[in-house]
């Protein structure tokens, strides 16, 4: 089964870059289980809300897992820039179907 995570992100009333990163510990990676995607991106006011996805396939390991964003959006001439932190816990069922 192949799963696809995307983070859409937007001009906060002016060009604004986020930078960070989101992980998936649902998601196999070219070296085995977790996946982590850089978000290096920016976007300027007036434009569509921007994606940055991730596809790949779905862990052979049943159980609890993550979907985690750590991300930094700043925004020239404020002080502080926002931070985005979020975990959503995702449960990977045992497959029904028979391996071959």
């Amino acid at each position: 089964m192949v799963v696809a995570v995307s983070i859409y992100m937007y001009a906060a009333g002016a060009p604004t870059k986020y930078s960070g990163a989101f992980q998936s510990t649902f998601m196999e990676a070219a070296g085995g289980r977790g996946y982590e995607a850089k978000v290096d991106y920016s976007i300027e006011p007036g434009r569509l809300p921007t994606a940055v996805t991730a596809a790949g396939r779905v862990t052979s390991t049943p159980g609890d897992h993550q979907f985690r964003i750590a991300l930094l959006g700043e925004v020239p001439g404020r002080m502080d820039p926002h931070q985005f932190e979020e975990t959503v816990d995702v449960r990977v069922a045992p497959s029904s179907v028979p391996s071959r």
